[in-house]
């Protein structure tokens, strides 16, 4: 017999209760952050070196792209950053879809929709495949999740959807069933 969830804890697949909030991990989007600004100062200390150290033209111009890399890269991070960290950042599953909330602009994606729940290991986000249109895609800093528990909860979550959606929808013309 198993036990339900801690109100408030995240259940992973495949104790998925509906619906499922999974907010922004702070810790997780501030480790990355980290990373991002130590390859950025890598790269930025590197360039200043190269260049300092090397009298051929090609180095030189090789240098300050490095370097104009490391600081645009880092820059990129801090946007993310500070739209990752907002208040109204947050992934809503329910039994009748995906609803990303991205500061001002939200995006639902119904279960019917949805084709597939894959892992993109080139970008490491969770790609919500729709039947027509862009895939949804799903940063893992969400509920303290990686990327394959993060597909794993989507695709539980997507199961348990499709199996409590109706199968039908009645017409205009139906009338409700009397007693009970």
């Amino acid at each position: 017999m198993t036990e339900p969830p801690t109100p408030g804890a995240v259940a992973l697949a495949p104790d998925v209760a509906l619906p499922l909030r999974l907010d922004v991990d702070r810790r997780t989007v501030r480790d990355t952050q980290r990373l991002r600004a130590a390859a950025a100062a890598i790269a930025i200390l590197g360039s200043v070196w190269l260049a300092a150290t090397q009298n051929h033209w090609l180095v030189g111009g090789f240098a300050v792209l490095t370097g104009v890399y490391g600081v645009f890269w880092l820059r990129r991070g801090l946007r993310e950053q500070e739209r990752a960290l907002q208040a109204d950042h947050h992934v809503l599953l329910d039994l009748t879809g995906i609803t990303l909330h991205d500061g001002p602009r939200t995006t639902h994606v119904l279960w019917t929709d949805v084709a597939a729940v894959v892992v993109d290991e080139d970008r490491i986000v969770v790609n919500v495949m729709r039947s027509q249109g862009d895939p949804l895609l799903v940063e893992p800093i969400f509920g303290g999740l990686g990327v394959y528990d993060l597909r794993d909860t989507i695709q539980r979550a997507a199961s348990i959807g499709r199996d409590d959606a109706p199968t039908h929808s009645p017409g205009p013309d139906a009338t409700p069933l009397e007693g009970g």
